[in-house]
């Protein structure tokens, strides 16, 4: 799906906090949908001084719901990130702007089983995907940071795994590794932090996993502040690595791991 970028202004309706980790947040606005499960959009936050959308502040969310009257969001409740932090405070009234749309679920046709597998941040996608896939076997395992922020998946086979210190570290990678795969044709869907999710992608090439078997992405990174030091350090162009990766790759995910091992070979 190309990425979509309209603007569309949006009103908070209703804030709940779902668990330790999690606030959902009701907005109204005619937003376009991709009809894929995991879209999602860039969200803008409001200045509380004007309560109008700070330009620049995007950050990626996964659409949980969407209709035409709007869209719902769960937002994961982090010191130091700019949704996370709003969210903390988020009220009714709230003034917010979708900018960008996209999304990376691609599961083949006439599968017979899907393993999601993700972190907290992935959890909206993962609810979305089991809930738009009655009948479909579906195995599913996420990584929380808090015993709590279990939800209630009706249809799939579901493994928690609860990590304390989350933030810093994912353990999701040696997650994805303990799984056994369903017999026959399938999919295997990652979403999470992205050292993590690097290594559940070498895991999953090494499987030999068909073409359009399985997809991995990663959300967000640990770390990010000294992350972005040592790229700055490293001199990488990142705008020209992904393009590169895009000329050499034959499918999404093919783009993802170059661009990846891109990164790995640069130190990052």
């Amino acid at each position: 799906m190309p990425v979509q970028t309209e603007n569309v202004d949006l009103e908070v309706v209703a804030v709940r906090r779902l668990s330790p980790s999690l606030v959902r947040v009701d907005l109204r606005g005619a937003v376009p949908s991709a009809g894929v499960p995991d879209e999602a959009c860039v969200l803008e936050f409001p200045d509380p001084a004007t309560n109008e959308p700070v330009e620049g502040s995007g950050r990626w969310y996964t659409v949980r719901r969407i209709d035409a009257a709007g869209l719902t969001v769960d937002i994961v409740l982090h010191p130091g990130g700019t949704g996370g932090e709003w969210a903390a405070v988020a009220r009714v009234g709230d003034r917010l702007r979708r900018t960008h749309g996209n999304s990376w679920f691609r599961r083949p046709e006439g599968v017979a089983w899907q393993v999601l597998a993700g972190d907290v941040t992935a959890l909206p996608a993962i609810g979305r995907i089991v809930e738009e896939s009655p009948g479909l076997r579906t195995v599913v395992h996420v990584e929380v940071p808090d015993p709590a922020d279990a939800q209630d998946l009706p249809g799939a086979e579901v493994v928690w795994h609860h990590t304390p210190d989350l933030a810093h570290g994912s353990r999701l990678g040696e997650i994805v590794e303990g799984i056994t795969l369903p017999e026959g044709a399938g999919y295997v869907y990652v979403a999470g932090e992205a050292a993590a999710t690097r290594a559940a992608r070498t895991h999953l090439r090494s499987l030999g996993l068909p073409r359009g078997g399985y997809g991995v992405v990663g959300y967000w990174r640990a770390e990010i502040e000294e992350w972005n030091a040592r790229l700055e350090r490293s001199g990488l162009d990142t705008a020209a690595l992904y393009q590169r990766a895009l000329a050499e790759g034959r499918d999404d995910e093919e783009v993802r791991a170059l661009y990846e091992k891109g990164l790995a070979d640069a130190g990052l």
